[in-house]
């Protein structure tokens, strides 16, 4: 694997692009990366995967801010949470159709001397629908995509470049 220089910061979202309302933490990115760019301290990255397959992608940098959805049924369409990785210690998996058990992936890395970021940041959005195919998200929570991307920017203390 050749060395690239990496940014401080990788955000990564994750989601299947045709699973509906899944993608919108693949769409959060880009909107975020049109909000931020160009910023020199910040790689952005999106995947359909997970678990041990992102420690090759978050390897190396010093703070990952991971995007992806949830679904609890107990909060509005869009709502946005954000947790450490210390809050799913003892979950079995975040709610979502990737089975995520990350804190078992930082855990192995630890164990085996993978580098990974000092800071991990989790933010999930409420969503309704993840298992419909479909290349676009519901209008309800397409709509509410830029507001989510500021916030998740002024949430993570990022600031574009001007």
């Amino acid at each position: 694997m050749s060395e690239k220089e990496l940014a401080e910061t990788l955000i990564l979202g994750l989601g299947n692009p045709i699973l509906s309302d899944d993608s919108i933490g693949l769409r959060v990115v880009d909107k975020i990366e049109e909000i931020l760019s160009p910023i020199n301290n910040v790689d952005f990255s999106k995947v359909a995967s997970s678990g041990i397959e992102i420690l090759d992608i978050i390897s190396g940098y010093n703070r990952l801010i991971l995007i992806d959805v949830i679904k609890t049924g107990m909060a509005e369409t869009g709502t946005l949470n954000k947790y450490d990785v210390l809050d799913f210690k003892n979950s079995v998996h975040l709610s979502s159709p990737h089975q995520l058990n990350f804190p078992s992936v930082i855990e192995f890395a630890k164990k085996t001397g993978i580098p990974i970021p000092r800071k991990i940041d989790i933010f999930t959005i409420e969503v309704e629908d993840i298992y419909t195919f479909a290349e676009e998200c519901s209008p309800e929570i397409k709509k509410k995509i830029p507001k989510i991307a500021k916030e998740i920017i002024k949430k993570s203390g990022l600031k574009p470049e001007i």
